[in-house]
């Protein structure tokens, strides 16, 4: 009975373990069955791909799609992450060498905002491979695969987003085309539907451009000027017109062009320029609620029915004597700065860009923005999509137009929100051979100049302040009589190391200076009854210098003298020839000696003359 026992246990564990076994292996066959069928469902899913993107209709020309007969395209659509709005040129006739301005704008379809800069940036680059070499890079772009970042500092989801960015045309005549992309900076990813490309026909010399008829009424175009070619435009889709540059003025291209034209003007809402529209614009990223204008007349009628756009106002600080007249004294041309960069100004009004010829290359309307550049190995000026030989001259329509220079920074060190780069005038861009510098120069009359002057503090004694700024016009007017100390460089003064000139926004700041420039008008300090030089300087150890002591030769006005009583010593801070600020301002405010006795303290034998 146990033999038996032993027997059947025997058998019935060898067939338990027979069915595991048989067990296992099933499921080893079900796993390696689905690895085949996964592996022949990749194999087919590739081999259709491959197919849908190569084979074409005999019939249509187009491919036909296996994955997708019917061509349905709102998934695709929806995976669109950009859109070109607007692309300032198709073709570009240019001569060899020269460089020109581009600008493209995209609505932004994702759901993140561009930036200009950081982890959300989107740049604008060559299509890849990023590492190739493309002839039309100019010097000004970003590094060698980007020409520009975004122009703004962010566009939302929904926004249009500008890029702007020089061009170079190639050494070798002929046609030549370069294809752009859209990149996000961190991922590297490229957004869908950003490529586009452009075309350039690069000439010898001007003469060989084809020729355009120009439109009725348009005004010839100026030498230097890229031009559309003259070509055939694309047959565009039915009631459709094109454009003198082939663009096909679709829905979108010409509300963007009406949102753009409105953007640099100020206007009353009405009937033509209603809220809709502005709602319409905002869609597309151009917010055009900064320039609605409300006229009080329309606000007390409860009406808005003037609908033609207007121009800008002033600005409410604008002083009211800024109006240029004869009595404002002869016309100075201060050195701002020089730059190797680009240059980017918008004004509060219109105005014009002439060479130096006086020809004027473009109209400017308000707050519109300008960009220049400058070619050194060409000895080229590139202004918006423009460029000529000639040093350019920016030209107010109106005398109290205050130019803004975006790219400048001129932040004082006690208040760094603040950015002296608005003037008064006219600018001029000009590069000088002499020296290799492209200077920036502000023309401006000589009491308008004056009042920009930041030499001083507001809450100086008045009488100090006119005795300054008597000396500072003084100085000014010799230099202005003789125009050689930076004659080589194109200009009278310079605003830093001549008299520190900071322009509107220090006028603005500095009241007190305008009132002592409008009641000392025209008065110098003369010797002999000719215009004496007249420096200043902030503080001495307890003297004045004579002239040849520091800068030798004769000078018989500039004497060495004793600071006033109450001066305390302290260590010598400038050139120390002529007035010394700390000192007449000791005279003003404890001695009560007026502007006239202060000048003549410090000035030995001097006289005041009115000369305008």
């Amino acid at each position: 009975m146990k033999i038996y026992s032993q027997l059947a246990f025997g058998w019935k564990y060898n067939q338990d373990k027979h069915q595991a076994v048989i067990r296992k292996k099933s499921q080893i066959d079900f796993i390696i069955s689905i690895i085949i069928a996964f592996l022949i469902i990749f194999i087919v899913a590739q081999f259709l791909a491959y197919l849908d993107k190569t084979i074409q209709s005999p019939v249509t020309g187009k491919a036909i799609s296996f994955l997708n007969p019917f061509e349905i395209k709102a998934a695709q659509a929806a995976n669109e992450e950009a859109i070109k709005m607007i692309q300032s040129h198709r073709e570009i006739n240019i001569v060899k060498g020269k460089g020109f301005t581009f600008e493209v704008g995209f609505k932004n379809l994702t759901n993140y905002s561009w930036t200009q800069k950081g982890a959300k940036s989107v740049d604008l680059k060559i299509a890849p491979p990023y590492s190739r070499h493309t002839i039309v890079r100019h010097q000004f772009w970003r590094d060698e695969s980007t020409p520009a970042w975004l122009k703004e500092s962010e566009a939302k989801p929904g926004w249009l987003a500008y890029y702007r960015f020089a061009l170079e045309a190639p050494k070798q005549s002929g046609v030549y085309t370069e294809k752009f992309v859209l990149v996000n900076y961190s991922t590297g990813k490229i957004l869908k539907g950003s490529e586009f490309e452009i075309t350039l026909n690069v000439w010898d010399s001007e003469s060989q451009f084809p020729k355009v008829q120009a439109r009725s009424g348009a005004a010839s175009q100026p030498a230097n000027q890229i031009v559309a070619p003259a070509k055939p435009a694309p047959s565009p889709a039915k009631n459709l017109s094109v454009d003198d540059q082939g663009v096909v003025l679709t829905d979108q291209v010409l509300l963007g062009r009406t949102c753009l034209d409105l953007s640099v003007k100020r206007f009353r809402i009405s009937t033509a320029v209603s809220m809709s529209l502005i709602e319409d614009c905002k869609r597309i990223g151009i917010d055009l609620t900064p320039n609605i204008y409300i006229d009080p007349q329309d606000e007390n009628s409860g009406t808005n029915s003037l609908a033609n756009p207007v121009q800008p106002l002033p600005p409410a600080d604008m002083p009211l004597d800024s109006q240029f007249g004869s009595s404002d004294g002869p016309i100075m041309r201060i050195g701002l700065f020089h730059t190797m960069g680009p240059i980017t100004i918008k004004a509060n009004g219109s105005f014009k860009i002439k060479d130096q010829n006086n020809n004027i290359l473009e109209n400017i309307s308000a707050h519109q923005i300008a960009d220049f550049n400058y070619n050194f190995s060409t000895q080229t000026y590139i202004f918006n999509s423009s460029a000529t030989t000639s040093y350019l001259r920016l030209i107010p329509d109106i005398n109290n137009t205050v130019f803004e220079i975006i790219s400048y920074e001129s932040r004082p060190a006690w208040n760094p929100s603040l950015n002296d780069n608005k003037f008064l005038g006219s600018l001029e861009i000009r590069y000088a051979a002499q020296t290799g510098r492209l200077w920036v120069i502000n023309e401006l009359p000589m009491e308008i100049y004056l009042k920009g002057l930041a030499e001083s503090s507001n809450n100086s004694p008045m009488e100090y302040q006119k005795a300054l700024i008597i000396a500072a016009r003084t100085y000014a007017t010799h230099h202005y009589e003789r125009q050689t100390k930076h004659a080589n460089e194109n200009f009278i003064l310079d605003a830093k190391y001549d008299q520190v000139y900071k322009g509107y926004g220090s006028q603005v700041r500095l009241s007190q200076v305008s009132q002592a420039v409008e009641e000392t008008r025209g008065l110098v300090v003369t010797y002999e009854d000719k215009v004496a030089i007249t420096p200043y300087f902030s503080h001495s150890d307890g003297r004045t210098r004579t002239w040849s002591e520091v800068w030798g030769g004769n000078v018989p006005w500039c004497k060495g003298v004793v600071e006033p009583a109450g001066y305390n010593k302290t260590t010598l801070y400038g050139h120390g020839v002529g007035m010394s600020a700390h000192g007449a301002i000791i005279l003003a405010a404890d001695h009560g000696y007026n502007y006239e006795q202060i000048l003549k303290y410090y000035y030995t034998g001097v006289a005041l003359k009115k000369i305008y």
